[in-house]
């Protein structure tokens, strides 16, 4: 089994504090929770050499090496490096991720996960996911960065995963103006 790198990025904005729409009386935010918990313990158990980190976007303060920076970014907090994940973090995540701020922007929290696996992964032999758990509700403010962010996973071989925490309608984003075609998964490939 290959090594893997994993970067789950989470929205936490005042969205995901909504009932879920599965019925379940859980928020969106506890439902995407146990989820990501669930992905984690996998990757535990399938092997030792797994990595994971988690950034949030939409949290009330700024945690993150490119706000460090001077850089922006703001609202978005790195809460677990790229590491081996201890079994506690399955536990910590649903007792200490809360609901922040009124909106955050996807596409910054995106850009801080892509810095974040570039200088902790960088080109070390792992296949390398992001995972953007998002209820995709608020403006994004971001969308200059999207083309930078997408060359650079290609350029990393950084798959992308869109998870839509109660994604109840769709629209035809190729009519923004400028914006690049939908983007659901990205991964270079060798020829």
């Amino acid at each position: 089994m290959s090594k893997e790198a994993i970067v789950f990025v989470i929205d936490v904005t005042t969205s995901m504090n909504e009932p879920s729409a599965s019925g379940s009386g859980k928020t969106r935010l506890e439902e995407a929770l146990v989820g990501v918990s669930r992905m984690i313990e996998n990757k535990i158990l399938q092997t030792k050499q797994n990595e994971v980190g988690i950034v949030l976007f939409g949290t009330e303060g700024t945690d993150n090496q490119l706000a460090d920076e001077g850089r922006g970014y703001e609202n978005v907090t790195r809460y677990q490096k790229i590491g081996k994940p201890p079994v506690s973090v399955c536990a910590s995540l649903q007792e200490e991720i809360v609901v922040g701020e009124d909106s955050g922007d996807m596409i910054n929290g995106l850009v801080v996960a892509v810095d974040h696996m570039h200088r902790y992964i960088g080109t070390k032999k792992f296949t390398k996911s992001i995972y953007l758990i998002t209820a995709a509700a608020n403006e994004v403010d971001g969308i200059d960065d999207l083309g930078m962010v997408c060359s650079k996973m290609v350029e990393m071989e950084t798959t992308l995963f869109v998870i839509g925490a109660d994604f109840t309608h769709s629209g035809d984003f190729t009519k923004v103006a400028g914006a690049p075609p939908p983007v659901m998964q990205i991964k270079a490939e060798e020829e």
